[in-house]
């Protein structure tokens, strides 16, 4: 059994009174709490080139404050795998809260200065060390058990190292993976394993089972592997890593991406008035915390459900940052909270439209 004894709570919305502006109240004051740790691969498999796209990936995504929030609720652990024996692993990062720009940055420096290790692919001590590191930060008080522990790994195929065996033998390295998997998130603290699979080459006759995909598919917990939590993903190659990296962070940390429609289309600056978002949120989250909405500067002074995952959010055009730029191509970001799982979850989304400021 999992080591966590969380409670966990059901949101259930029976009635959603849809005629009647929401009044914006306090904001919001719980968010959850998530620890992430990034299993890269440095094996012999990927090339330095590669190499360096993974690691410009990682660090981009981290110090993007669209991808991981900087208001204290995540927390960051890098593990190396592919070293030499007998070290085979490294924390490369310990676990670090990103409270703000700075905290970020020196993150992703730190991922962007790692040597590559050019061994084997020994994933399963990867997934050891996380397991006994994570349980030694909760042990010490780093970090909390009822947080969401996630596991974040991407790798190019199977792993091909088992400690302490000689050669590559494959079925005892994807066989010691697994249990190593299952050792974090049924006896350790870890409640998800999320799958980055790049450059995956699909073949034929191997020389042992699953391969390569299969192999990957099957890595995930909870399953099936297209579970929101517990899923896979997949970049043709490294430099497409570079965004889809960035795409799992945001689904794992719950950056939400919904949609908006921004009227009227053509905003004058000089004009007074309110002007309206549109916002879709995915299926899963139907709730809008609307006192954390907030676009370009300019805090939601009134909204409404309308149904079907769908709000209508006022704003004032007074309360738009003094530097918004001007243009017929104007990208307006809206940012917010909806309720998820017991407290709060980011969504962002964004979109194009027509700035003036003509008096």
């Amino acid at each position: 059994m999992n080591n966590k004894n969380k409670d966990i709570g059901i949101f259930i919305a029976t009635i959603l009174v849809i005629s009647v502006f929401l009044a914006v109240g306090a904001p919001a004051t719980t968010a959850e709490k998530v620890d992430l740790f990034l299993l890269v691969d440095g094996s012999n498999s990927i090339t330095p080139e590669n190499y360096s796209l993974q690691l410009e990936g990682y660090a981009d995504a981290i110090s993007d404050s669209s991808v991981i929030p900087q208001t204290g609720t995540i927390s960051v652990c890098v593990i190396m795998f592919g070293y030499w024996p007998p070290d085979y692993t490294n924390v490369e990062v310990p676990l670090t809260t990103i409270t703000n720009q700075t905290d970020a940055d020196s993150i992703a420096q730190t991922i962007l200065s790692m040597p590559q290790p050019k061994d084997h692919t020994p994933m399963a001590d990867a997934f050891t060390l996380a397991n006994s590191t994570l349980t030694d930060y909760i042990a010490s008080g780093i970090t909390r058990p009822d947080a969401r522990q996630i596991i974040d790994i991407a790798t190019d195929g199977r792993p091909n190292k088992v400690r302490g065996v000689l050669g590559t033998p494959y079925q005892a390295a994807v066989d010691a993976t697994y249990e190593a998997r299952d050792d974090a998130v049924t006896r350790g603290y870890f409640d998800e394993v999320n799958v980055l699979g790049v450059d995956v080459i699909d073949e034929v006759n191997s020389p042992a089972q699953p391969y390569n995909r299969d192999f990957l598919h099957n890595l995930t917990y909870p399953q099936p592997w297209w579970n929101e939590s517990g899923f896979y993903m997949e970049a043709t190659n490294y430099t497409d890593f570079q965004s889809k990296i960035k795409e799992k962070i945001k689904r794992e940390v719950h950056v939400i991406p919904a949609n908006v429609t921004i009227k009227p289309e053509t905003l004058n600056l000089a004009s007074k008035g309110e002007f309206t978002v549109f916002i879709t949120l995915p299926e899963v989250y139907n709730i809008i915390n609307i006192s954390t909405v907030v676009c370009e500067g300019a805090p939601a002074v009134k909204g409404m459900s309308a149904g079907n995952n769908k709000y209508i959010v006022k704003f004032d055009r007074e309360d738009l940052r003094e530097n918004l730029p001007t243009g017929d191509e104007i990208l307006m970001t809206v940012t917010g909270k909806v309720f998820y799982n017991e407290g709060y979850a980011d969504f962002e989304c964004s979109d194009t439209i027509r700035v003036l400021n003509e008096g």
